[in-house]
């Protein structure tokens, strides 16, 4: 029993580091660099109010299906229903550089 429990606990950490190694480069392409610090607050707090209240919703469901699995049913279609109300960022937080600029900046050519 506690082995499966600290198994869980284990993938679960897992996942959790692998979201945040994702998602705060992501942060940082598309928030000002002014913003970064709120928006990391922002980041950790949501995600601090998210945990306890997506345990209550699926011990909810359990409870109501008798069946530990349903969540995984209102998390697809979560994940289908959502992506239309994503705005895409207007302009780039940092100014592309120009092709060939990198090349050019090394070279003597003397």
């Amino acid at each position: 029993m506690w082995g499966r429990v600290w198994s869980c606990s284990c993938s679960r950490a897992s996942a959790n580091a692998a979201s945040k190694v994702l998602a705060i480069p992501l942060m940082a392409d598309l928030v000002p660099r002014h913003r970064m610090g709120a928006a990391a607050g922002i980041l950790a707090a949501s995600g601090s109010v998210a945990a306890p209240i997506s345990s209550l919703v699926a011990g909810g469901l359990a409870d109501v299906t008798g069946n530990a699995r349903a969540i995984f049913a209102v998390m697809a279609v979560v994940a289908l229903a959502l992506p239309p109300f994503v705005r895409r960022p207007s302009e780039p937080a940092v100014a592309p550089v120009p092709a060939g600029a990198l090349e050019a900046e090394g070279t003597d050519e003397s």
